[in-house]
């Protein structure tokens, strides 16, 4: 439902741009925009397309605007108006695929799990499994789920598996059962390290932050990729609202792997936060040169003026 016009003209206005995980604009979306209220409000839905939306008429200090696209996991982001900093005008969306498969930094060799090799998976498991990514990749989380399960009836030990499972289970905000097929997995394969990044990630769901640090330091010690678990650090740190630690651990990801989007982005909003013009824009310049798409290059020259004023 839309406001009237009289509100769309005293409201604040809201403009932001949802991209995905791959480098590029994200081509259709709805956005939810929900009051943050214990009393009954009317939630607003608008569609719009090519990367872009604007919404008028907030008339109220504080919303939880999410967004939602096909083959996306929605996204959420808490917006208040009534800050003592600037507040914010315009967000960046940052949409995951429902399974994201790996993606190494240019540098750097993917290597793939010496024990998940030699597992020795019957036929049957592994097309149960094969169901299971496909339905994965195309958001059916709960045939997914049936056919991982399918082939851990066939093979309780198929460590893929109970990571894929462990990863829709933290979709559904349901880390303890996440928590339980991940460690079974890390019970075969004690140094896999999408396991334990899968491990952490659960954790920090549910606000676990000691425990799921211990867990990353760890990666930090073993892995060869560091990027990802500098990152997850980096959230823990500004969950926890230590910025500039958080910034500091954002840089050395950033050195490991300079097109890890979810770095920059966390930088841009660290830096609106602290109402720094100059952060902002840095942040907002590299994760551009990281894209390299011409609609958010569009969009970003427009906010590079606004912070200019």
């Amino acid at each position: 439902m839309e406001l009237g016009a009289a509100d769309q003209e005293t409201g604040r206005r809201l403009r932001g741009v949802v991209i995905a995980s791959d480098g590029t604009v994200v081509p259709s979306f709805t956005v939810i925009i929900r009051p943050s209220t214990n009393k009954p409000e009317l939630v607003r839905r608008k569609r719009f397309k090519d990367g872009e939306f604007v919404i008028d008429g907030l008339t109220r200090d504080k919303y939880q605007i999410q967004v939602a696209s096909p083959m996306y996991i929605t996204m959420q982001l808490d917006v208040d108006f009534s800050g003592e900093t600037k507040p914010r005008d315009y967000c960046i969306f940052l949409l995951h695929k429902f399974r994201n498969e790996p993606r190494v930094p240019e540098a750097q060799a993917y290597t793939v799990s010496l024990k998940v090799l030699q597992q020795k998976v019957p036929d049957a498991a592994r097309d149960a499994y094969m169901r299971g990514v496909d339905f994965h990749r195309e958001g059916r989380l709960g045939e997914a789920i049936m056919a991982y399960g399918e082939a851990l009836r066939l093979f309780p030990q198929y460590i893929q598996a109970l990571s894929d499972v462990g990863t829709i289970y933290t979709l559904f905000n349901r880390p303890d059962s996440a928590l339980s097929f991940l460690r079974r997995a890390q019970q075969v394969d004690k140094e896999n390290s999408v396991v334990r990044l899968n491990i952490a990630a659960a954790l920090i769901t549910k606000h676990e932050y000691d425990a799921a640090m211990k867990v990353l330091q760890e990666a930090l010690r073993s892995d060869t990729q560091k990027s990802l678990p500098l990152y997850y650090v980096a959230r823990i740190q500004y969950s926890e609202k230590k910025r500039d630690d958080a910034e500091r651990t954002l840089r050395q990801a950033l050195e490991q792997d300079p097109r890890l989007l979810d770095a920059w982005v966390l930088l841009v909003n660290i830096a609106i936060e602290r109402n720094d013009p100059a952060g902002a824009r840095e942040a907002l310049i590299r994760l551009r040169e990281a894209m390299n798409d011409r609609m958010f290059s569009r969009f970003v020259d427009e906010q590079l003026a606004v912070l200019a004023n």
